[in-house]
């Protein structure tokens, strides 16, 4: 009998040896000096997936072809050859990418992300500007979004998340969804193809700019005429309801934070999540409550980012199918231009 309990105890071990071996891996880029003071909740939520976390401390072929997704905080500057090494992992095709950013005054940290989505083609692009949400109960970088979309695949049980000094995920797509010249959507506005918005910031949000220098894609930042916006309390400028800054939160559902996009990369079955604000640094997403003197708010991060990733880490394949109607348009707008060059010409 003990040689069977011992048979039993070694094949039961061989079994959880092979589920660890085989368990799908994601990565989390610790190579640019990312901060990772949340990265312990985030491990707890990718193992109770029964995915496994690896840091990633080099950023370089091997350690990436072992990973089948990566979650990509903002960091310091990313040089060219591991952006190739990135691009290449990411063609190989059934990947999931989760891109962060974060405003700060240089930009760079919108730079570092907006480099990433550049390279491997995304639709989908983070505002040089940053986002503060003006209410009775958070500071005003202390962004909790409360707009979700219900029809989203991983908005489940979700319906309040933190994003702290976040900025705004936009669109990037052909012009009318068609024309060859690429441009920048506003995803309150419009919709991209295979591009879907997850979470907005709500209402009493205002975007703002905390560098001059900087030109935002899309949307128009506002500037507080009495120069007095403040972004660590809340706004005393103006009678109330604020007359100048009333205006400036007509948007009743605040600005798109998260999107994904699926069906990405040349394989059409990758994926990509964009959240204008961290995952794993201080204050991420994952954040389980937020406290002032007044209340104590819970927030949904852990369910948004558990969906996230389980949603993420299934390979769904799109196919590319050719959409007639967008080449009779085009084949129609080209006539039309030769038509009124050959008008001008005659005349």
């Amino acid at each position: 009998m003990a040689i069977v309990r011992e048979t039993i105890k070694f094949i039961v071990f061989i079994f959880l040896l092979i589920g660890i071996s085989s368990a799908q891996k994601i990565g989390v880029d610790l190579s640019h000096g990312q901060d990772s003071s949340s990265i312990t909740q985030l491990r707890d939520i990718v193992e109770k997936l029964g995915f496994e976390l690896v840091e990633v401390r080099d950023f370089n072929v091997k350690d990436l072809d072992e990973l089948q997704g990566l979650i990509i905080d903002p960091g310091d500057e990313i040089s060219d050859e591991e952006l190739r090494v990135l691009e290449n992992w990411f063609k190989k095709g059934g990947k999931m990418l989760w891109i962060s950013g974060k405003y700060d005054k240089e930009i760079s940290k919108i730079y570092f992300a907006n480099k990433i989505l550049e390279r491997v083609e995304s639709k989908l692009r983070l505002e040089q500007l940053t986002l503060i949400k003006y209410t009775t109960y958070s500071e005003p970088l202390y962004v909790i979004a409360d707009v979700v979309n219900n029809k989203s695949n991983i908005s489940s049980g979700v319906s309040k998340v933190l994003f702290y000094s976040p900025t705004i995920v936009c669109g990037y797509d052909y012009l009318f969804g068609f024309i060859p010249v690429k441009t920048y959507v506003s995803l309150e506005d419009s919709s991209v193809a295979d591009v879907e918005w997850v979470i907005k910031s709500g209402f009493g949000s205002i975007a703002i700019l905390l560098n001059n220098s900087s030109t935002p894609f899309v949307h128009e930042p506002y500037i507080c005429p009495l120069r007095q916006l403040p972004t660590k309390a809340v706004c005393v400028c103006g009678r109330e309801p604020w007359e100048f800054e009333e205006e400036a939160m007509k948007r009743k559902s605040g600005y798109v934070v998260m999107a994904t996009e699926f069906f990405a990369g040349p394989k059409l079955d990758n994926k990509i999540i964009v959240t204008g604000s961290l995952v794993y640094g201080e204050n991420s997403i994952v954040t389980k409550s937020y406290t002032n003197p007044a209340r104590k708010i819970n927030l949904d991060g852990v369910e948004l980012t558990k969906n996230a990733l389980a949603w993420g880490m299934k390979i769904e394949k799109g196919s590319k199918k050719a959409n007639l109607l967008n080449y009779y348009l085009l084949a129609l707008i080209s006539i039309f231009t030769v038509l009124v060059i050959l008008k001008r010409l005659r005349s």
